[in-house]
């Protein structure tokens, strides 16, 4: 085994920062000048041979490279990046479906009014609050009495839009309600082929009553006489009487 004079160990330990301490009781047995140890730091004598130099000629590789121990406490940081919610791709498109499949929230009141043999289905003006007035009564009324004999003994009812308790509030969950409120109605009336008015804006009319006669917004059918007279017009050959 090749033995180091105490300057090279003293070398070989301050490189792998090991501090060394000098026994008192063996201070006689070293040089003066191996007495006087910092023990909190390495020695910085000019004069001490490279560390490095004599881990290579102890591994009998003078050329190699030498690899310093690790130290307590340090490691190297990871260079892999963990997948989040936030950067993983496929997280990030299920997200985008999902916000695409969420449609705004709309609101709405419909009007349905129904006898044995005709309906008239209209989407009350947004300043009604959701509630007739006189004067859409009157209007609804005279339209009846033109499709019907028994405008009389006409069933009022209202649809409002958004349910409570219905989390999607968007366009195709209001159609899908209002499909199934409308049939329900048609149920109630007796004739095979019943007479069907409607006026709706948020809505798509086709898509609810595809053989229906489409009115105009009623609003404007109480401030507009010319689309008034033109609807009047357009039901004569419904007339009853």
């Amino acid at each position: 085994m090749q033995s180091l004079s105490a300057k090279e160990a003293r070398a070989v330990l301050d490189a792998m920062g090991i501090p060394v301490a000098v026994l008192r009781d063996r201070a006689d047995f070293l040089p003066e000048s191996d007495v006087s140890v910092d023990v909190n730091r390495p020695s910085e004598s000019s004069n001490a041979p490279d560390a490095r130099s004599l881990l290579a000629s102890l591994a009998g590789t003078d050329n190699s490279p030498v690899t310093e121990p690790d130290m307590p406490g340090k490691s190297e940081a990871s260079d892999e990046v963990p997948d989040s919610p936030e950067t993983h791709p496929e997280s990030t498109a299920d997200t985008l479906e999902q916000t695409a499949e969420v449609s705004p929230a709309v609101t709405f009141a419909l009007m349905s009014v129904i006898t044995s043999g005709a309906q008239i289905v209209v989407e009350l003006p947004e300043w009604s609050g959701g509630l007739l007035d006189g004067r859409m009564t009157a209007v609804i009324s005279d339209l009846m009495r033109i499709l019907s004999t028994d405008a009389a003994d006409a069933d009022w009812q209202y649809f409002r839009w958004p349910i409570d308790g219905v989390s999607d509030q968007g366009v195709k969950a209001a159609t899908e309600a209002a499909d199934a409120w409308l049939h329900r109605r048609w149920a109630e009336m007796d004739a095979i082929e019943p007479i069907t008015l409607a006026s709706m804006q948020t809505l798509d009319v086709s898509a609810l009553v595809s053989d229906a006669v489409v009115m105009p917004s009623f609003e404007k059918l109480l401030t507009d006489v010319d689309a008034k007279r033109a609807l009047w017009d357009r039901l004569k050959p419904n007339h009853n009487g």
